[in-house]
């Protein structure tokens, strides 16, 4: 009888202890810092904004996991950040990358244009160097030896992928250089 009653007491113990133990286990951080290159400074207003997401799958939307706004206070990089997130949704197969943009309101000043990998398949979670590109061109202007960011207008797509205008043009192009391999390819076959 005793050594029953020890047993159901351990068990309750156990049962006790669980939640303190899931809890420990309950979430995870991302940390690193975003920089850019530029000797200039962003404007006070502006605003970094870090987050985490899940790209596993290509023909659907990223799924944000964790996000993190920063106030610049129109002081330059790194800005530090520290992206928490649930473990439990994390698989082992899935692909999870930082993004990073700086923003002065709605208008984009610098974005990610590099991925940057993490959790999974060796990837970091801690030290991530995150490194922004600037958008649009220049305008920025020196006030007492400092150099001003300017807003610039958001970009209808990000740099290097091109507008729907320039479809027609990139169509001709590809069915060009398609005929073309095919008139080689029939003038190979003859000779």
């Amino acid at each position: 009888m005793g050594r029953q009653r020890a047993v159901v007491a351990l068990f309750i113990i156990a049962l006790l202890a669980l939640p303190a133990i899931a809890g420990a286990q309950s979430e995870a951080a991302v940390t690193g810092t975003v920089i850019y290159l530029e000797r200039i400074l962003p404007p006070p207003t502006a605003k970094v904004n870090v987050q985490l997401q899940e790209v596993s799958r290509a023909d659907a939307p990223a799924t944000v996991l964790a996000e993190q706004s920063i106030d610049t206070a129109g002081k330059g990089p790194p800005y530090a950040f520290s992206l928490s997130y649930d473990p439990a949704q994390i698989v082992d197969r899935g692909r999870y990358i930082v993004r990073a943009e700086i923003r002065d309101g709605e208008q984009l000043l610098f974005t990610t244009t590099t991925s940057y990998p993490v959790i999974t398949q060796g990837n970091p979670t801690s030290d991530v160097e995150v490194r922004v590109e600037r958008v649009g061109g220049d305008g920025s202007t020196t006030t007492g030896g400092a150099t001003t960011l300017p807003a610039p207008t958001n970009p209808a797509t990000l740099p290097a992928t091109g507008g729907s205008d320039n479809a027609a043009p990139m169509l001709l192009l590809a069915a060009l250089a398609l005929a073309g391999g095919l008139a080689i390819r029939r003038a190979a076959r003859l000779v």
